[in-house]
């Protein structure tokens, strides 16, 4: 342990010691607080005086209380050190210390806008080679980078990039493209499809993948040992066979014409049956894939990947992404000016003058494909009661939600579909009147008074981004007569079963990239739309989604999939709230630069452009204007 641990770990200790000001203290509380001996102690207390840490006044025999008397306060003894660490290229160290003391005080924004020059691109000379690099924060550490457990948004753009599918939806247009299977097939009952895979294909520890990999990968998802929530997009598949090493054969007990887009989810990832097999529990940890970056090294502060030279598609133009996972408190700091790419996910942009002035080509917002949800938990508790939802409904008006909370929320949404069809220009019928046939004469003030609602505390469970939303809403009610408690969502609750369960409804944003994705929310069993809904109504949509795959026309699947919605509408199980924008910002500097309808950068195509007097490159690091890279963090989970 380094001497700065022994400091720190003391003050933090003394939280009502102020610097400057005497603390009695023995030697013996001290080696019992760091675990060493009396002698030990007094070296540690020399240096750290001569330091000008502290200063230490001796009481006179054993046991008696000493003074201590802290002068270096700790956010400068932390700024400083990592600020030495990070010079000295032991990033590892810095990250370190500034997860395990950071929480305890606020960081000054000298230190973090220092820090945010490491972020961004860099360049370095070694060996007569140039390599690229992007530097970034991660404000929420992966909880797993194995497909089958891809549920968050940020671990599914990790496994994006280290990993690769059968096939790829195309962002702009949603048409299926070709990936680690160049051609695909289906028998005319649609029972049958036959996927022909690329050859020489490798995965990153220098393997071929062939059709034996395709097959364990789907069936490693249905095995219940595995534990994966996305069995479900393989439930109706009875044989996997591979006719030859690049040719598999997938047979359905009923017709499946989503099967070639449910195989372009992260969780469909091919991975290798050898290292899986040898190692399952460790496979989310140490990743390996096709995917144009391989995992260089992961641990709980550092993320690093590196180009993959082997990759089957164009190699990325950056050699190394490296991820610098910092505390979750420090996601709302932005150096002014100083980053060049930014994805800004709801934060107050900077003024439109401003992107001009610094230099940025391009500024475009886009609309998010999806919107903010509430779930209601029809299994127990007081929303049980369609009355007290249908209550709920009516008092949220998304018109004035939209307008007083501003930013990026842009109005109100009338489902994943309908947005979806709309912005398209397709004339859709109008959603259901969702009193129809339950009482439509009631007020407000009646339908909570006859639904039962006894005064109740209602939990409305949010992630952190959409708190604002939540507090929103919480306060509509309580207006209202309801009693309402707003709590922020852990990470893990996701996987909480109990914890979902006992909360009376839940807000998020499912996102995905084709309206068709919003099936994973209503069929994949951790998520909490399934967890809500009655036993009735999943099997209801189990149902409608069976139609849905047996029609092999967009058109019949779109309809089908509204009338799901519509569904869902009348039992009024989940209310559609708001559409909302992401901006992105590309500095002159920075080319290559896509962004999904998801808010996500895809880092292959990211290159830097040439700059006017950087051509020749020192020895060692070299960060381009100190640009960072603001990357969207996001809980919500996405298929």
């Amino acid at each position: 342990m380094q001497l700065y641990d022994y400091y720190l770990q003391l003050r933090v200790s003394q939280p009502h010691a102020r610097e400057g000001e005497p603390v009695p203290i023995t030697l013996d509380l001290l080696a019992g607080h760091w675990f060493c001996t009396i002698r030990n102690v007094k070296l540690l207390l020399k240096k750290m005086a001569q330091l000008d840490w502290i200063r230490w006044q001796p009481g006179c025999g054993r046991g008696r209380s000493s003074l201590l008397t802290f002068v270096i306060p700790a956010p400068d003894l932390i700024s400083r050190t990592a600020m030495d660490l990070t010079r000295k290229g032991d990033f590892k160290a810095a990250v370190e210390l500034i997860h395990t003391y950071g929480r305890h005080y606020a960081l000054k924004d000298s230190f973090l806008d220092w820090m945010s020059g490491y972020f961004g691109f860099t360049a370095a000379s070694s060996e007569g080679a140039v390599l690229d690099t992007l530097r970034l924060p991660l404000f929420r550490h992966p909880v797993s980078l194995d497909p089958a457990h891809a549920i968050y948004a940020t671990d599914c753009q990790l496994i994006s990039h280290v990993f690769s599918t059968l096939l790829e939806l195309d962002p702009a247009t949603g048409n299926l493209l070709p990936q680690l299977a160049h051609y695909w097939e289906c028998s005319a009952d649609g029972t049958e499809w036959t996927f022909y895979l690329r050859k020489k294909v490798y995965f990153h520890h220098g393997r071929e993948m062939d059709a034996g990999d395709v097959k364990y990968s789907l069936e490693r998802l249905a095995d219940s040992a595995t534990g994966s929530s996305w069995s479900w997009f393989i439930q109706d598949v009875v044989s996997l066979t591979p006719r030859t090493p690049y040719i598999l054969r997938i047979g359905l007990k009923r017709p499946n014409h989503l099967l070639p887009f449910f195989l372009t989810f992260p969780a469909a990832s091919i991975v290798p049956e050898d290292i899986v097999r040898d190692s399952p529990s460790l496979f989310g940890r140490s990743p390996i894939g096709t995917g144009p970056f391989r995992m260089e090294f992961y641990d709980k502060y550092i993320c690093r990947l590196h180009a993959f030279d082997g990759y089957y598609g164009v190699r990325p133009h950056l050699d190394v992404i490296e991820m610098w996972i910092l505390p979750e408190q420090l996601a709302s700091y932005r150096p002014k000016g100083k980053d060049k790419l930014i994805v800004s996910h709801g934060d107050v942009p900077m003024p439109a003058e401003t992107y001009k002035d610094q230099g940025f080509l391009a500024k475009e917002d886009h609309v998010f494909d999806g919107s903010t949800v509430l779930t209601f938990n029809t299994r127990r508790g007081p929303c049980r009661s369609l009355l007290l939802r249908q209550a709920i409904d009516r008092l949220i008006d998304r018109e004035a939600m939209a307008l007083e909370l501003g930013d990026n929320r842009i109005g109100p949404s009338s489902g994943i579909m309908r947005d979806f069809q709309l912005k398209q220009g397709s004339r859709l019928p109008e959603v259901p009147d969702l009193n129809a046939g339950y009482a439509p004469s009631l007020s407000v003030d009646e339908l909570i008074r006859t639904s039962g609602y006894a005064g109740e505390t209602l939990r409305l469970l949010a992630y952190a981004q959409h708190g604002e939303d939540a507090r929103w809403i919480a306060g509509k009610l309580t207006e209202a007569g309801l009693s309402v408690k707003v709590e922020t969502m852990p990470i893990a609750a996701f996987t909480d079963g109990d914890y979902v369960h006992q909360a009376d409804m839940c807000m998020f944003m499912p996102v995905s990239s084709s309206p068709l994705g919003f099936l994973g929310y209503l069929l994949q069993t951790t998520n909490y739309i399934h967890r809500h809904m009655s036993s009735a109504l999943q099997s209801r949509i189990q149902n409608a989604v069976g139609q849905i795959q047996r029609e092999s026309s967009l058109e019949r699947q779109a309809a089908e999939l509204l009338k799901i919605e519509d569904m869902l509408h009348a039992e009024t199980a989940l209310l559609f709230l708001l559409k909302k924008t992401f901006r992105v910002a590309a500095h002159s500097s920075i080319g290559g630069v896509r962004a999904d309808r998801q808010g996500w950068v895809d880092y292959r195509h990211l290159f830097l452009r040439e700059r006017g007097g950087e051509e020749a490159l020192d020895e060692g690091d070299r960060t381009v204007d100190g640009s960072g890279l603001r990357v969207p963090d996001s809980a919500d989970e996405r298929p």
